[in-house]
């Protein structure tokens, strides 16, 4: 199991065997994103586009940072599991969808889909698409906390998302 670690922050790691057992390699490339950062199902991977991943072969999504937004792609399913599939990521139709995330105690910092935002609770970030998104909350003397959403596109008005985290 790989485990990535952020420099000055606690990594629990479950290890026992429960969770994804089939992989898929996949080339990630783009035209439009081609040099930037992107992470797998919200954990960072310090790789930028393109590049060849092992991701789960189902529920995995890719996640762009560009311009204060975060653009998440879910990876779809192969009919055949396959050997180096190819994934081109093109800029996507997509709404940008507030969440406020909270914390006890406040002042956590916020990382969102395993990128830092710079930012600690409580915070309202008003530029995360509809799609998978992993929220990580963490504060110096306690444990992170992470819960995964999937942001429905929604039908105006667009109301803000709450995710509270108890350290």
């Amino acid at each position: 199991r790989t485990v990535r670690v952020y420099p000055e922050m606690i990594t629990p790691a479950d290890i026992n065997g429960i969770g994804h057992h089939l992989f898929s390699d996949i080339i990630i490339d783009s035209t439009q994103y081609r040099g930037m950062p992107f992470t797998v199902d919200g954990y960072v991977n310090n790789k930028t586009v393109p590049a060849r991943i092992k991701t789960p072969l189902f529920d995995s999504f890719i996640t762009i940072h560009e311009n204060e937004s975060f653009v998440s792609y879910p990876i779809p399913i192969p009919f055949v599991t396959e050997k180096g599939r190819y994934l081109l990521l093109e800029p996507r139709n997509h709404q940008n969808l507030s969440i406020t995330v909270n914390s006890f105690p406040r002042g956590a910092e916020v990382i969102i889909d395993g990128f830092r935002t710079g930012y600690a609770t409580p915070y309202t970030f008003g530029n995360i698409s509809d799609g998978p998104h992993r929220i990580t909350v963490t504060k110096a003397g306690y444990l992170p906390q992470e819960s995964l959403l999937d942001l429905p596109w929604r039908t105006l008005p667009i109301s803000t998302t709450s995710v509270d985290f108890y350290l």
